[in-house]
């Protein structure tokens, strides 16, 4: 009887043991199911443009909670993107840029995005952009973009005036809402030099489409191509008094907005752009026009393969992050994300339609009339530092037109000698 009930009780406490076993090995399965990973996002698109796709990608994984950091376009981004790198505290997704790429690439700070099920679908302008020396996708860009000119078409018709159609009429224009009390332009600090870029497009990289490409050659200098645009620049923006110290203080939202509300007649506008102005002014009537060439025949606008999206290569959440990913370059994703973001997709397979305020000038993107010196530059970010230094000390007065030539000439030759 001893020995029977031995037995039982064994076979009860082998029972007991397999079933805790099992019991917290359940337990800890649904733990580890609920968890919830947190993705850093250093994002230069806002929370209103980046919110329905997040939204929509939270529905479909609860547990990835995106920490969205938006650092505003460009050179605050810029800034603030290699204050996290150089600080070791780079998110695990962050935006990659024709301003950044040079860094991304060089210090291998991104993982390989070749995988994703859309590149195939990928653009090759963009694939190329974003693609290192070793074949590897370092950012997945779904578009691309253009800037030009946003116009106030209402306010020029309070003051009888027409949408310029060439530069001696937009010339003429300014002068006219100058002399009747309007601000011809709301620039914020950081894109003063946007005009100047365009000079260089009109003047310069019409006429010469290898002109970076020999400056890097060492045959031309950027004294060769930039002068006579940063002359244009400061006689037709600064010595006017249209880019003046009062725009040093102001930022990008702050321009918009004083354009928006009718305060001034222009200011510069990209693909990104309408988002915002529909709800500062959504009965406002505007378009966008090129960079008018001194010729009164060229135009250009200013534009590139859009910025794409990386995979921080330190990430302690690679599988969460490429899930992530995985669904922003989605077909679902990008349609959510253009919805907003009014960029020009460059991902076949995907509907969308361009916004009415910029489709006249969508013909300069499918043509290859857009340029972006920092796509061309081989030292882009130093270069970039360059030029909105020397522009805000231009117009703020610390400064000459020749100042940035220079600068510019040594700097190359500094990077130059060092690399």
């Amino acid at each position: 009887m001893m020995k029977k009930a031995k037995k039982l009780f064994q076979l009860f406490f082998i029972f007991m043991l397999i079933s805790t076993t099992f019991m917290f090995s359940g337990c800890k399965k649904n733990s580890t199911e609920k968890q919830t990973i947190t993705l850093g996002f250093l994002s230069w698109y806002n929370e209103t443009t980046m919110d329905p796709v997040l939204k929509a990608f939270k529905k479909k994984n609860p547990n990835i909670k995106i920490d969205l950091q938006y650092a505003p376009p460009i050179q605050n981004y810029i800034q603030k993107f290699q204050v996290l790198y150089s600080s070791n505290s780079l998110p695990d997704i962050f935006v990659t840029s024709a301003e950044n790429k040079n860094d991304v690439m060089n210090n291998k700070m991104a993982k390989d995005l070749t995988s994703l099920p859309n590149v195939a679908n990928l653009s090759e302008a963009n694939k190329k952009t974003y693609t290192d020396d070793n074949g590897k996708l370092i950012a997945f860009a779904p578009d691309g973009w253009f800037a030009g000119i946003f116009v106030n078409k209402t306010l020029l018709r309070e003051k009888g005036l027409n949408v310029p159609a060439n530069y001696s009429e937009y010339i003429a224009a300014m002068r006219t809402l100058k002399s009747k009390g309007i601000e011809p332009w709301a620039f914020s600090s950081t894109n003063l030099y946007d005009p100047l870029q365009g000079y260089v497009e009109t003047e310069t990289i019409s006429k010469d489409a290898d002109y970076d490409k020999k400056v890097d050659s060492g045959k031309l200098k950027y004294k060769d191509g930039w002068t006579v645009p940063i002359q244009k620049w400061y006689d037709d923006y600064v010595k006017t008094g249209y880019a003046n110290k009062a725009d040093l203080g102001i930022t990008g939202d702050q321009a918009m907005q004083e354009w928006a509300t009718g305060k001034a007649a222009f200011t510069v506008g990209a693909t990104w752009n309408p988002v915002s102005v529909a709800k500062l002014n959504p009965k406002l009537d505007y378009t966008l026009l090129p960079w008018f060439g001194t010729d009164n025949k060229t135009t250009y606008l200013t534009g590139a393969a859009g910025v794409g999206w990386s995979i921080n290569s330190k990430t302690t959440h690679s599988d969460e992050a490429m899930t992530f990913l995985k669904y922003l370059t989605s077909n679902e994703g990008i349609q959510l994300f253009e919805g907003k973001a009014n960029g020009v997709v460059a991902v076949k397979g995907i509907d969308y339609t361009i916004d009415a305020h910029l489709k006249d000038c969508y013909p300069y993107f499918t043509s290859g009339k857009i340029y972006l010196p920092a796509v061309s530059w081989k030292y882009s970010d130093a270069l970039g530092d360059i030029l909105l230094k020397y522009s805000q000390n231009i117009v703020g007065g610390s400064a000459k037109p020749e100042d940035l030539i220079t600068a510019m000439d040594k700097k190359w030759t500094d990077l130059e000698a060092a690399s």
